[in-house]
């Protein structure tokens, strides 16, 4: 019985440094447990940050691809068409044909047009070029008329009064009017002077009533 109280204090001072060291574990593992975020966050920041990968240019084949698909997904499916749908699409390509052909005639009609006015033009140029021609022509017989005319007036105006009137009693009167339009006025009236007086009479009415008359030679 003695031996049991003497046990007794030594057992409970054991369990007293037992309790104590555990006390003392468990302390550092709180501890512990406390300092891991700080620690992982100053180990965290003292790590270089991994720089992110470039982005990449996609290569032709690839844009390529790209595009064909784009191009693949707009086109029309005619079976997910409806009948109105499909009937407006054929009217349209109807009316772009009709457009279309409208267009090839107006084209062909300009370009008829266009040949019709170089032929115009070319005929203006060459009745222009034949009217000149005409008028130096005719200029040209005038200038030999007039001259003519110069040249009878001197015979006339050179032969005596007596011998001029009776061949000039004799002309037509369109040819006389001319012939005594030129003369002068003196040599004029010694021939009137020696016609017959029917044809002076005559030859005075047609040249009063002639509007104009050619300048006499001074």
């Amino acid at each position: 019985m003695r031996t049991q109280l003497r046990l007794l204090p030594i057992l409970i001072i054991t369990l007293a440094v037992a309790c104590l060291l555990r006390l003392g574990d468990v302390w550092q593992g709180l501890e512990v447990i406390g300092a891991t975020p700080a620690v992982a966050k100053s180990e965290a920041a003292k790590t270089p940050a991994k720089a992110k990968p470039a982005a990449t240019k996609p290569a032709p084949e690839a844009t390529k691809k790209a595009d064909a698909d784009a191009r693949d997904e707009t086109r029309i499916d005619p079976a997910t068409l409806s009948a109105s749908e499909v009937a407006v699409l054929q009217a349209l390509s109807q009316r772009r044909a009709k457009l279309d052909t409208h267009r090839r005639e107006l084209e062909t009609r300009e370009g008829v047009l266009k040949a019709t006015e170089t032929r115009i033009d070319e005929k203006i140029t060459r009745l222009k070029k034949i009217e000149a021609s005409i008028e130096a022509l005719i200029e040209k017989q005038d200038a030999a008329r007039e001259a003519k005319l110069k040249s009878l007036v001197k015979v006339y105006e050179s032969m005596k009064p007596k011998d001029a009137a009776r061949i000039l009693d004799q002309l037509e009167m369109e040819v006389l009017l001319e012939v005594t339009g030129r003369m002068k006025e003196s040599r004029m009236a010694a021939i009137m002077a020696k016609m017959t007086p029917t044809r002076a009479k005559e030859l005075t009415v047609h040249l009063a009533k002639r509007p104009h008359l050619p300048d006499a030679e001074s």
